[in-house]
């Protein structure tokens, strides 16, 4: 039986192939998995009735992003039981590397949104660093920071190993054997001649130096949100302006997931909940001065009435820029020196009708000039009301919207 919170809009969705064997984390317990992401054991021992899974909210993840973030969900848990800021029994999966969620500092939630939780996002990054007896993985970020404070806490810490990597043995940092202790045989890697370092170790091994910042200030075109002082002078209050006529009938951001809407710009799927519509935020109304300097319509998704001088800072990649029949998901940029030399201003990609199509896996999608290249890049779908209705799919293959050829509203 497949469990959902029958009550509730929140579902746990299973992974169809887990990557990990084993992940053990200074925050967490050792967990060893199957390949369905079913858990075997906990801590050494038989442990039955759990698996891994995402979980979404009207088929939006609960966390928006580039990195994927399972829970570990007991069979038969009610929503009563889930709590999703609870990340302690979580994995984060980047790529080939996996990692344990690590919130980030409150500076950044207080700057960003009060009400918004954040999660370190450099788990690509993440580097080996030699702790008591043994290599862990860990953030280069809090490992910097934890030296140059000089905290006698270590940052939080993990191991793992994926299915393609060999069995060894796992330890803690005090040089105890929690797993596989016997010296089980060691399997090559999948695909790897003998003697070649496994995907685990293929990771860039470097010292814990935080990654270069870019600093650089934003393009000429890049649009620019009303300071706060601004807005204070100008004496008019901030109005949702609705869309008319929108254009836009889907959208799969790889960094908030799919959203479809209809002709008014209401939001028929996606997103945290409903209603919500796509609104412009305006000083004094249709006809006053743009949140979004730049000459590009900046749209957010709001529900009615909930518009807040807390709400309108664009954190999780939900917005849209409509300009001159484009459509693209909203990209900050230019954030280091935004705080910096600023104050704090926020600044968005000015290169919609820039953008350009790439093949990512098997398929094409739009992406920024700026991820023409890019190892990890932000790509879309978009569909308007008179393009035809087709299955909306991300990089991995799984379709969002549309997986019939039909839409559920009639175009």
């Amino acid at each position: 039986m497949t469990d959902v919170f029958e009550d509730a809009e929140v579902l746990p969705v299973r992974t169809a192939s887990w990557p990990v064997r084993v992940y053990y984390s200074s925050s967490s317990a050792l967990y060893e998995f199957d390949r369905q992401g079913n858990v075997v054991s906990k801590n050494g021992s038989p442990f039955a009735g759990a698996y891994v899974a995402e979980y979404y909210q009207r088929g939006t993840p609960l966390w928006p992003g580039s990195q994927r973030i399972y829970y570990i969900v007991r069979r038969g848990q009610t929503r009563d039981d889930f709590r999703p800021e609870d990340v302690t029994n979580a994995i984060v999966l980047a790529d080939q590397q996996a990692c344990t969620p690590s919130y980030i500092s409150d500076f950044y939630k207080l700057y960003r949104n009060l009400s918004t939780i954040f999660l370190n996002g450099l788990c690509r990054d993440s580097v080996k660093q030699r702790i008591g007896t043994h290599d862990y993985w860990v953030y280069p970020d809090e490992w910097n920071d934890a030296i140059a404070n000089m905290s006698v806490d270590t940052p939080v810490r993990w191991t793992f190993q994926r299915f393609d990597d060999p069995i060894e043995p796992i330890f803690d940092a005090a040089g105890i054997c929690r797993l596989y202790c016997e010296g089980r045989p060691l399997p090559p890697s999948k695909g790897s001649p003998s003697g070649t370092s496994s995907s685990n170790e293929a990771h860039r091994t470097r010292p814990g130096l935080r990654p270069e910042v870019d600093l650089s200030p934003p393009a000429n075109n890049a649009l620019r949100q009303l300071t706060l002082e601004e807005r204070l002078r100008d004496k008019r209050e901030q109005e949702e302006v609705p869309a008319t006529n929108w254009p836009v009938r889907a959208i799969f951001n790889s960094r908030a997931g799919a959203f479809e809407f209809d002709r008014q710009g209401n939001l028929i799927q996606g997103g945290t909940r409903l209603p919500l519509r796509a609104v412009e935020i305006r000083l004094g109304g249709k006809e006053g001065r743009p949140l979004w300097q730049g000459g590009q319509q900046v749209y957010r998704l709001l529900a009615p009435g909930k518009l807040g001088y807390g709400n309108d800072l664009l954190g999780t990649d939900d917005g849209l820029v409509l300009v001159n029949g484009h459509a693209c998901p909203t990209q900050l940029i230019a954030e280091a020196y935004g705080i910096l030399h600023e104050g704090g201003e926020l600044y968005l990609n000015g290169n919609c009708t820039k953008a350009v199509k790439r093949t990512i896996g098997e398929r094409e999608f739009w992406v920024y000039p700026e991820d023409e290249t890019s190892a990890y890049p932000h790509y879309w779908v978009v569909q308007h009301f008179d393009d035809p209705i087709t299955p909306i799919v991300d990089a991995e293959g799984q379709c969002w919207l549309y997986c019939d050829g039909r839409s559920q509203q009639g175009g």
